[in-house]
Order: C-alpha cells, then sequence, then structure tokens
C-alpha cells in the first residue's frame, strides 16, 4: 500500500537553487502511525520507507519551492529637478498618470485594473461610485430577494403566494446569469426559490382548476 504524505516545509526557508538539496526543519509525520521521518527538499520528491510500521511514504515537492521569489519592481527616487515625483510620494520617480484624476504615479501607488493605471484614491473612490466600471464593491444577491419573497408571505400572508410564488420564480431566473457573491457562487438559494414558486404556483393553479370544475 502507498501512503502519500504532504510535505510540510517551514514558513521561511533557506534560497535554495534548482537541484540543490535543502534539508528542512519541519519533520515530516508518517500518516498511518505518526513516527517522525527524516527527509531532504530535493526535487522532484523523496521515497522512504517508516521505520516504525514499514509503510513506504512519498513526498512531492513542488517546483515553485525551487524558484526564487517574484518581487515587484520598488519606486524610483527622484534625480532631477525636471523629473516628476508621485502624488503620493514626492521623493520617488512618477512611472504612470492616473487615467482618472491624472495624478502622477510611482511604481508603489499604481494600480493596474482591467488594464488601466488607477491610483489608490480612485480605486477607494471607485467602490462608492461608478467612477470606475467593473470595480464591483457590492453585488444584488437576487437568489436570496427570490428566497425571501417566496418564504416570507408564505409564513405571513399565504394568499399573497397567488402572486409572490410566480415573482419568486422570475426574480430567481432573471438573477441566475447575473454576478453572483464575491466570496463564491451559491446557487442552492436560485433552487430553493424557484422550487417554493412553482410549488406555490402549482398549488393555486389546482385550486382554481377544482373551484371552477365545481362552478
Amino acid at each position: 500500500m502507498r501512503i502519500f504524505s504532504e510535505t510540510r516545509v517551514p514558513s521561511q526557508p533557506s534560497e535554495s537553487e534548482s537541484g540543490k538539496t535543502v534539508t528542512a526543519p519541519a519533520p515530516l509525520t508518517c500518516p498511518s502511525c505518526r513516527t517522525e521521518i527524516p527527509f531532504e527538499l530535493s526535487p522532484p520528491g523523496f521515497n522512504h520507507i517508516c521505520p516504525a510500521c514499514l509503510q513506504p511514504v512519498e513526498g512531492l515537492i513542488f517546483p515553485a519551492f525551487h524558484r526564487p521569489p517574484n518581487r515587484g519592481a520598488s519606486a524610483e527616487a527622484v534625480v532631477t529637478a525636471e523629473d516628476a515625483g508621485c502624488f503620493y510620494h514626492p521623493e520617488s520617480r512618477a512611472q504612470q498618470a492616473c487615467e482618472v484624476c491624472g495624478r502622477f504615479l510611482c511604481h508603489l501607488c499604481d494600480v493596474v485594473l482591467s488594464g488601466r493605471h488607477v491610483c489608490p484614491a480612485c480605486v477607494n473612490a471607485g467602490t462608492k461610485s461608478p467612477r470606475i466600471p467593473n470595480l464591483d464593491g457590492s453585488r444584488i444577491l437576487y437568489g436570496g430577494i427570490a428566497v425571501m419573497i417566496a418564504l416570507i408571505p408564505l409564513l405571513i400572508a399565504w394568499p399573497v403566494t397567488f402572486i409572490t410564488g410566480p415573482l419568486a420564480v422570475f426574480v430567481a431566473i432573471y438573477g441566475w446569469n447575473k454576478p453572483q457573491s464575491l466570496t463564491g457562487t451559491r446557487r442552492l438559494g436560485y433552487l430553493l426559490a424557484i422550487g417554493l414558486g412553482l410549488a406555490q404556483t402549482l398549488g393555486w393553479g389546482l385550486a382554481f382548476a377544482k373551484l371552477f370544475h365545481i362552478l
């Protein structure tokens, strides 16, 4: 039986070139008996036999561990009086101008948003007003609205479900392809609203059909 174990790497590993062996102080434990197993961080990984339970343990090293960190560009100092300085850091040379307000920006203050160079102040302002397109600070959760439309009248004023049932289905279908929550996609609310709305609509349809049949 093969047991795959995730290698635990220290938070600040020592720098290494590709192919160089690095010893990690964080211990690797056997997933079967929890016995510590010595290992070395050499690509692409390692294979060991646990000395306690004799189970094979394989560790895989991600190639990114042996790559140097990709650091961003640092701000350049103003060399001459003719050089434009950053609006927020006057001692740093300006590299771009904000495409919204026109302020000069250094590398540290230049925010690239949908291919546009924007300053931090305009990004912050764009979350409160539609000055910058495609910058969403909030979104309408149509799924939650549809669930409330379908559920609340059912609990407090059920005759109104004659209207709110179909309305909940409409809102759920309308918002299905709209941008979802910034924290993740939640389709369960849409399905619940559609189910409740269709059940209410079907119930009223059967009630009217029975009523007209009696008449």
